[in-house]
């Protein structure tokens, strides 16, 4: 399903974007901006795979069973983890 959106553009970047059109490595505005998107949406999907490599490379963090009950792991994980840096 296909949607639309309105965005307002700087004149400088219109004509950049125009020029990408004109020079053929877009079909159109909606194709610009779609490639524009896919680009993004994968660059933080590797920048997330890449985190999550680096986890499973990582030391283990282990918790309490107190440390489970009480805390805010996340927080938890962070600290151990910066002292182990």
């Amino acid at each position: 399903m296909a949607n639309t959106i309105s965005i307002t553009l700087p004149d400088s970047i219109k004509a950049y974007v125009d020029a990408q059109i004109e020079a053929g490595f877009f079909g159109n505005l909606s194709d610009y901006f779609r490639e524009l998107a896919l680009d993004d949406r994968d660059r933080h999907l590797a920048r997330l795979e890449d985190r999550l490599v680096e986890a499973i490379k990582s030391e283990p963090i282990t918790f309490t069973d107190e440390e489970w009950e009480n805390g805010d792991l996340i927080a938890l994980g962070r600290e151990r983890l910066a002292r182990l840096k």
